[in-house]
């Protein structure tokens, strides 16, 4: 009878414990202009977030979840689908949201904390970088200023060299958190996959088996797909005419996979000497696959039309499923591929370009 007793009692306990503990109470104030917020977690099959729950948000603007704390991860806090909030959750602790005007605050989550100050930090390196460079180009640009773009682009090579060591020290210094993971999805995984590597070392050493892990592994298997001497992931979709595109149909040809958009300076400015270059090389099967990132589709084809590409295949990646596929996240971006579809440059310039092309 003992035994019995004492079974039930620790059976109770057990059930309690799970009841009482590992329950994360995340709350907030200051939200009064938004209606609904949902909370999502991150799913590193997909790379993005499922849905867990969604409130109404009270007239005070205050809301309040409780999740079980399952595994080291992140979270997003979403508020009518027009404002988010990152939460790098890596304990059972409560968490409290509030929103002062402009400026939000997270407690209980230093590394949450950490996610909104480095917006702000990378946005005054950008600043600090390539405020006045972007300003000089812009009016270079208007003015079809030749001989200032090509002082501007050289002085932009130095500048993101530069940029590049500050911007990684800040992403290190966020270590191997949800947090360390989210803010590694501003660098574009092919330009910088050997620091991405370092950093994804780090992680299998410190949370390997957290969600945040599992995707880097995956980003950095899917950018390796797009190295030289790969045959990259075929693809098939519609371009600009609403003709079939099947990236196995261009064996036999050179091949510029080019993913750019309208607002991106430096694709503005090498597109007429692609056009240029494409003109000279067309009767060799050379062929420019022309990806535009999602964009208004009236900006799309007016820029087209400004930068005498039209002769160029052009795709609009509406839903972004090609940029996601090849791992895009920085413009402008290329990779060169053979006639055998293997890739033989990446990431190259007009000028580079046209010398790969002289070979064939």
């Amino acid at each position: 009878m003992k035994k019995i007793l004492l079974s039930f009692i620790l059976i109770f306990a057990i059930a309690s414990g799970i009841n009482s503990q590992n329950l994360i109470n995340i709350s907030g104030s200051g939200f009064n202009h938004f209606n609904n917020i949902s909370i999502k977690v991150f799913n590193s099959d997909m790379i993005g977030y499922d849905i867990i729950e969604t409130k109404s948000i009270s007239k005070q603007g205050e809301f309040n979840f409780q999740i079980p704390f399952e595994n080291i991860n992140l979270y997003e806090l979403n508020f009518d689908e027009k404002h988010s909030v990152y939460l790098s959750i890596e304990n059972d602790n409560d968490i409290f949201i509030s929103l002062e005007g402009k400026n939000t605050k997270i407690s209980g989550s230093e590394s949450s904390q950490k996610i909104l100050d480095f917006e702000k930090q990378n946005g005054k390196l950008q600043a600090k970088y390539f405020g006045d460079l972007k300003a000089r180009m812009d009016k270079a640009m208007n003015e079809n200023n030749d001989e200032e773009i090509k002082k501007i682009q050289k002085e932009a090579e130095e500048a993101v060299s530069n940029f590049l060591i500050e911007f990684r020290a800040l992403i290190v210094s966020l270590g191997e958190t949800p947090a360390g993971y989210f803010v590694t999805q501003y660098s574009d995984f092919n330009k910088e996959i050997e620091f991405m590597e370092e950093r994804l070392g780090a992680f299998n050493k410190t949370i390997p088996n957290s969600p945040v892990t599992k995707a880097f592994r995956k980003q950095i298997y899917m950018a390796k797909n797009t190295a030289i001497g790969k045959t990259p992931p075929n693809f098939r979709t519609s371009d600009m005419n609403g003709d079939i595109i099947d990236l196995k149909d261009f064996k036999n040809k050179i091949v510029l996979i080019d993913f750019w958009a309208y607002w991106c300076r430096e694709c503005r400015v090498e597109n007429p000497k692609l056009a240029h270059l494409y003109s000279k090389n067309k009767d060799k099967g050379f062929v420019i696959l022309s990806i535009s990132k999602a964009v208004p589709k009236n900006k799309w084809l007016d820029a087209i039309e400004k930068d005498h590409i039209s002769d160029f295949i052009n795709i609009l990646d509406d839903d972004d499923r090609l940029s996601e596929l090849y791992s895009v996240s920085s413009l402008p971006q290329n990779l060169l591929l053979d006639k055998s579809g293997k890739i033989i440059a990446k990431n190259i310039n007009a000028e580079e370009l046209e010398k790969i092309l002289s070979k064939f």
